[in-house]
Formats: C-alpha cells, sequence, structure tokens
C-alpha cells in the first residue's frame, strides 16, 4: 500500500505535460475506485454471517440458546475452529496490517450489533500455552506474550497483561491502534467495560474461549453480554494455521508410577464421596495424566487435543482416533472401559449421555469453573444440577508419587549436567575464541545439549535466553530474527526447561562472562539472599503460598526493589511446566507434602538488566523437634544442581549462615554433576571454577570505621599515658629537691 503511493507520486514528479497527466491519473483513480468498490462487495458477502449463526439481541438473562440451536452452531464451529483433521489451506496469505485488521474485526461487530469484542489468549480448554492456530490474541494485537487479554471496541483497542509482560507489550503493540492497560496498575477489564459501556451497547465473545469463572465475572459488570460462536478473528485470519495433529503415546508405568485403571478407582471415589454422577474434564494436562497418554499437539507441551467425560461405569474420551501412535493404543483404553469418540461430537454427546443417565432423576454434574469453557456449562445447566470446584484431577495431579519424585530427581541431573556444558562452551567461546554468538544461537546449542540426554523429549518452554537489557523483559525470548550479541560486559540471563519421560525441568541461571560491577553484584546478592532465606523455610502443612511469598523479597525489599511475578509455582510431570493448584505468591491453595515448586525471586532493571535465580524443589516432612497441636510440619528438597556464580556474590552482605547455605550448595552440584560430565574438560573446569568455596569479605565502610576508632583509642591512650608520665617525673623531681631555710620549721612552731 505505502509503496504503491510512492509508486503514484513518481509518475506525477516525473511528467511534465499536465493536460495527458490529468486524464491518466483520472482513468487510474476510477479503476482503483471500482476495484476496492469490488472487493468491499466480495468482503460483506464473505463475512454477512448466515441466520443460524447471528444471535439476535439479548439480555443477560436470555443467553441460552435452543439445544437444536446451540447443536447446529457448535457443529459449524467445530469445523472451522476445533476439528483437528488436515484443513485446506488454499486461501491466498494476506498480510494484513495492524490497522487493516482491526478495520475489518470492527466490520464485522457492526454486522452481530456489538460494541466491542474480546479476545483472551485461550483455547476452548483453557490452556496457558495454546497452539499456533489459537493464537487470536496475538495475530489481531502484535503481542505474543502467553498471558493477555485484548479489547477491541468500535473507537479503540486496548490490552491487558501482568507485570511480566509489560515491557514486551510496550516493545511489540502499535501504540498507534493499542493501549497498554497494566493487569494490578490500571483498572481491570471488568472494570473497565462496567464504567464505558453505554445504555444497551453489547459486548461480544467466544463462549469456547471464556471459561465459566471468567464469564461469571463478566456478568458482575451489568453490560449486556453476546455469545458470538462464529469466532469473529477467525474470519479475517486467513493465513490461520492448520490445527496441530500430533501423535499420542502411552507414558510407561516405570515413569508414571501408578496405572490409569489406578487412577480411575482412586477418582470414582471422589465422585462418589461428593455425589456426582458424571466428571467433566476439560483441562488437557488433567486428561493426559489421568489416561496415562502423552501427545505434542501444544508446542513445548505434552498435550493433546480432547475432551473427557468420567462417569462411575465409563469414561468416554473425544479425540481424533489417527492421533494414536499405534492401534494397540486404541484395544488398550477400550480394555479399561474407555469410550473412544470424535472430538468434535463432545458437546452433543454429553447432552445426549446427560438426557440418558438422568432418566426423571435429579443428575449432578461436576465441573472445574477455572477450566470448564462457558459453552459446556451453558449447554447442560437446563439439564442437570451442577456443582463447581477444583478438579478432582488438578488436586490429584500435583501429588507426586515416588516413581515421579525419584523421576524429577533424575531428569534434574541430567538437565543441571547440559546446562553446565552449555554455558562453559559460551564462556569459552566468549572469553577464549573471541565469537560473536547471540543469543538465538545459544538457545539452539543449548537445546543440542539438552537432547543428548536420557528420555529428552524436546524443550518445557520456548528458552528465556537473554543478554544485557533484554534480561529485563520478564519473559524475553529470541528468535531467528529478533535478538542480541552475547557479551562479556553485562550479566546473561537463561531461563529454560526440558520434557522428559521421568519428568520436566524448569531452572534460571544469571551469569557474568566478564568483571560485574557493584550494583549488579549487589542486586543478584540480594535476590540470591531472598532465594535462601525461601528455600530454607519450615512451615505448617497446609500454609498457602501467599504467606510465603514475603521471604522470597524480604532481602530485595531492604534495599526498596521489587519484582513483578510470582515467587513460584508447580511444575507437571513429563506434563505442563506450570501446574496448579499451588503457588508461591498465589492465596488459592496450601502446601502438601509431596507437591512440588519452584522458588524464583528476581530483579529487572528496564534498559539495563535482570537477574532471576530458579530451582524446583520438593514438599517433604521436616523432622521438627516438636509438632504443636500434632501439626505437621514441611521443609524443601532440593532437587536442581547447577552453580550460582560466585563471583557475582557480594558476600559483605550476607550472613555466615548464607555463606555457608551457598557453599554446601555448590560443593552438592559439584559432587553430582561431575561424574556426568567427565568427558568434556571444558565443562569440568568451568563446574570446579563457579563452585569454589567464598567468604565474608569484611564491609570497607565498617573496616574504615573501626580503623578510625581504633587509631582515636591509641591516641587517647598515649596521650594518658604521656600526661601520667609527665605528672610522676614532676612529683619524682620535686621529692628530690633540697629544702631551704625558710621551708624548715621549728617541730614546737609546728604543733602550735
Amino acid at each position: 500500500m505505502f509503496l504503491s503511493s510512492i509508486s503514484h507520486n513518481n509518475d506525477l514528479t516525473t511528467t511534465t505535460t499536465t493536460t495527458t497527466v490529468i486524464p491518466v491519473l483520472c482513468k487510474r483513480r476510477l479503476v482503483s475506485f471500482l476495484l476496492f468498490s469490488i472487493h468491499t462487495i466480495l468482503l460483506i458477502l464473505l463475512f454477512t454471517p448466515t441466520t443460524t449463526a447471528t444471535p439476535t439481541t439479548q439480555s443477560r438473562e436470555a443467553i441460552t440458546i435452543s439445544r437444536s440451536s446451540f447443536r447446529e452452531d457448535f457443529r459449524s464451529f467445530s469445523s472451522i475452529i476445533h476439528s483437528h483433521s488436515t484443513i485446506s489451506t488454499t486461501t491466498t496469505t494476506v498480510n494484513l496490517t495492524p490497522s487493516q485488521k482491526l478495520d475489518q474485526l470492527r466490520t464485522l461487530m457492526k454486522q452481530y450489533s456489538i460494541w466491542a469484542y474480546i479476545i483472551p489468549s485461550s483455547d476452548s480448554h483453557m490452556s496457558e500455552y495454546v497452539a499456533s492456530s489459537d493464537q487470536r490474541r496475538a495475530f489481531i494485537s502484535g503481542f505474543d506474550g502467553s498471558a493477555g487479554t485484548a479489547l477491541v471496541t468500535l473507537d479503540g483497542a486496548l490490552l491487558w497483561t501482568d507485570g511480566r509482560y509489560w515491557q514486551q507489550a510496550q516493545n511489540q503493540l502499535d501504540f498507534r491502534y493499542w493501549k497498554l492497560m497494566k493487569d494490578g496498575v490500571d483498572v481491570s477489564i471488568t472494570t473497565w467495560l462496567s464504567l464505558n459501556v453505554i445504555g444497551n451497547e453489547s459486548v461480544g465473545l467466544d463462549p469456547f474461549l471464556y471459561s465459566v469463572n471468567q464469564f461469571k465475572e463478566l456478568q458482575n459488570t451489568h453490560v449486556n453480554i453476546k455469545l458470538i460462536y462464529q469466532n469473529l478473528v477467525d474470519l479475517i485470519w486467513t493465513s490461520r494455521p492448520s490445527p496441530p495433529n500430533g501423535k499420542i503415546f502411552e507414558l510407561d508405568l516405570k515413569f508414571s508410577g501408578r496405572s490409569a485403571s489406578d487412577k480411575f478407582f482412586s477418582i470414582r471415589k471422589s465422585m462418589q464421596s461428593s455425589k456426582v454422577a458424571i466428571y467433566i474434564v476439560t483441562a488437557l494436562d488433567e486428561i493426559a495424566w489421568f489416561l496415562n497418554l502423552r501427545g505434542d499437539d501444544i508446542e513445548y507441551n505434552t498435550v493433546f487435543f480432547s475432551y473427557l467425560i468420567v462417569t462411575m461405569k465409563n469414561v468416554y474420551l473425544f479425540v481424533d482416533e489417527k492421533k494414536f501412535e499405534n492401534s494397540n493404543l486404541s484395544l488398550h483404553l477400550e480394555s479399561l472401559g474407555v469410550i473412544i469418540q470424535p472430538y468434535s461430537s463432545y458437546l452433543d454427546s454429553l447432552i445426549d449421555l446427560i438426557n440418558t443417565l438422568r432418566q426423571n432423576q435429579t443428575l449432578t454434574t461436576f465441573i472445574d469453573p477455572q477450566f470448564c469453557n462457558y459453552a459446556t456449562f451453558s449447554s447442560i445447566q437446563s439439564l442437570s444440577i451442577i456443582k463447581t470446584g477444583n478438579s478432582f484431577i488438578r488436586l490429584e495431579k500435583a501429588y507426586k508419587n515416588e516413581i515421579e519424585r525419584e523421576g524429577f530427581k533424575n531428569c534434574h541431573l541430567r538437565d543441571g549436567a547440559a546446562v553446565v556444558r552449555y554455558l562453559a562452551w559460551l564462556e569459552d567461546a566468549l572469553v577464549h575464541q573471541k565469537l560473536d554468538i547471540n543469543e538465538y544461537e545459544g538457545a539452539q546449542r543449548l537445546e543440542k545439549f539438552r537432547a543428548q540426554g536420557e528420555y529428552f523429549l524436546r524443550p518445557s518452554f520456548e528458552t528465556i535466553s537473554c543478554y544485557g537489557e533484554n534480561a529485563a523483559i520478564i519473559h524475553y525470548s529470541p528468535n531467528v530474527k529478533v535478538h542480541s550479541q552475547i557479551s562479556t560486559s553485562n550479566v546473561y540471563l537463561l531461563d529454560s526447561g526440558g520434557q522428559y519421560l521421568d519428568g520436566t525441568t524448569d531452572m534460571t541461571r544469571t551469569v557474568h562472562f566478564g568483571i560485574p560491577n557493584a550494583h549488579i553484584k549487589r542486586s543478584f546478592t540480594r535476590v540470591l539472599q531472598g532465594h535462601i532465606a525461601l528455600s530454607s523455610l519450615i512451615f505448617p502443612e497446609g500454609l498457602s503460598g501467599d504467606k510465603m511469598d514475603a521471604f522470597a523479597r524480604q532481602a530485595l525489599w531492604s534495599d526498596g526493589l521489587n519484582y513483578n511475578h510470582g515467587s513460584g509455582h508447580g511444575v507437571g510431570h513429563c506434563l505442563d511446566v506450570h501446574e496448579g493448584p499451588h503457588g508461591i505468591g498465589v492465596p488459592v491453595f496450601g502446601f502438601m507434602k509431596t507437591y512440588d515448586v519452584t522458588i524464583e525471586p528476581g530483579y529487572y532493571e528496564e534498559g539495563n538488566f535482570g537477574i532471576r535465580i530458579e530451582n524446583l524443589y520438593l514438599v517433604k516432612e521436616s523432622q521438627t523437634p516438636h509438632r504443636f497441636n500434632n501439626k505437621t510440619y514441611l521443609e524443601f528438597e532440593q532437587i536442581t544442581f547447577c552453580p550460582i556464580q560466585p563471583s557475582l556474590i557480594d558476600t559483605s552482605l550476607m550472613s555466615e549462615k548464607e555463606i555457608e547455605w551457598v557453599n554446601e550448595y555448590n560443593r552438592q552440584v559439584r559432587e553430582k554433576l561431575e561424574p556426568l560430565i567427565s568427558q568434556d574438560t571444558l565443562a569440568v573446569n568451568y563446574l570446579k571454577r563457579n563452585t569454589v568455596s567464598i567468604a565474608k569479605e569484611p564491609n570497607f565502610a565498617k573496616t574504615t570505621l573501626v580503623v578510625v576508632l581504633v587509631m582515636m583509642g591509641l591516641i587517647l591512650v598515649v596521650s594518658i599515658v604521656t600526661n601520667i608520665v609527665l605528672i610522676i617525673a614532676r612529683k619524682r623531681q620535686s621529692s628530690a629537691r633540697p629544702l631551704t631555710n625558710t621551708e624548715i620549721q621549728p617541730l614546737s612552731e609546728e604543733l602550735e
């Protein structure tokens, strides 16, 4: 468009005869106008919704849809979005500008009679990380962080995201068209809507992409909500990738530690005690864990697109059966009582199942409102009593059995060895070979080291490989086009992890390949002190993560510093790298024995550097001398092993106990990792140099004060001694002097 305009201007400037220019320009403008008109008409015809897809204006109380209409909408929606069979991609790819995307979306919004349209980050399973075909918010806004919600109105566009992504959003949003709304600083999206929606203006959304909790929160704004089952972004996203079609495989019992049948029995006991007849599972990691299956439909995760319905007799799995690695897997599932049905038939089958089971009786269905999409809820709310709460599977999955815990320990050793080999290679390339290595090349090399480890599948998330000021962008990830060179004059932050058959890893190290300045060392030490304080905590079972959070931040607070993210999260076993229900900084759920959690305080100075130190810990019972009120106390068991760089530590700020913690940790790192990297001389030397013991350095300010006080004391002592000597000398001199006649008095006179 822009180049075309320049070309026309060049024609004007090079033409000298005005009489010939005007007719030519008029013809060109006429042709352009006709082409534009035809294009507009085609767009209108293409995007005009059918009568079944266009919802009528409705109040909040009248949002529910008749079943026949709902099923028709769902089939249409499934064929466009949720079907995971091969989709034809013959449509010509059009690279729309940010303004063109918004213009086309607003055209559709007017046709659907809505003033605003909400575009969340999630898919229909409320996944944190989504497949490329579900990245609608990234497409419409240009911001591709994993968390955020876009709101497009007829006259504006806003994006909400949390503190992890503020700087990234600043870099990626086109502020000619978008406004950044910072979670926790600016008003929430629900508050904004309640303040800005006027009269009967409607807000549209895709009910498959909104959880029950999110929808109910939106209802509290008292704005008119219109459910639109045809996703509007998909209509303008002509280059949308095809849905993934990854293979599903069984996770062997030697890795899972529990059979699927054992899990079935346990979950049905929970259903029975809760008096639940039907249990709907929509979260992908829960389905994978429950069935001991893994897939690769979402990059970096080991999940597959599916829905699950559990009754007291059967388990219904809605999935594309072509995804199974082999036919034996289908037979294995059938032997467990699993009935396999097409993914696209999920909602119809759910409705039929409820109608079959209830038989004029009261039927209770259980959902987790945090993960169940509103389309599911609205389709069954008139057919069954719906009980909500934390998913039975989610709660049980958080407890790691002995096999899983052992797997975590083993894969973290291999992972730590890979990171040490990579850092040793990187240091040698930068310092000794003087090579130019960028952040993306570094991330690719790290993956090669990891891939050499046993049971490795893939990275557990996109590697955060960032140097200098990029490290201040909390979730910055380089790519082949956007990256910076790594150097020796600033810090290098590496946050990475791997998916292994025996576990999932997540580790962050901040290193410096040169000489760090005092400010960086002080900041690093404060972060380290926070990590030590929290990892050393002994606490009562059931303590929630929000009550632990201050331990990770206290040292930073003492310098007036802080960070805008949580201090830790659970990690799945060969599953999602972020796992609930617990977390550090999250008030919802208390910590229990056999959970796992990361500890990851940090500090980020925009435009300068970023620091984070992250390890994964297992939660175990602590052998305390007392058990007040017969309460169990817990502690953290270290399972991540990779050096904490001694040259970045300002030991003058640390207590003897903290120094002892660092020395013991690095001693264990050296002891555990050296046998795994013994064939790599470069890595062994790096390991030894970066696990040397540290000792407390004197505080120069205090030392100077002590010296001054000692000198003053010495001067005072010398002065006192000198005065005493002079007094004694004078007395001796006085006593040795002979008396004159006038000084001698007769004894009789003295007596008088």
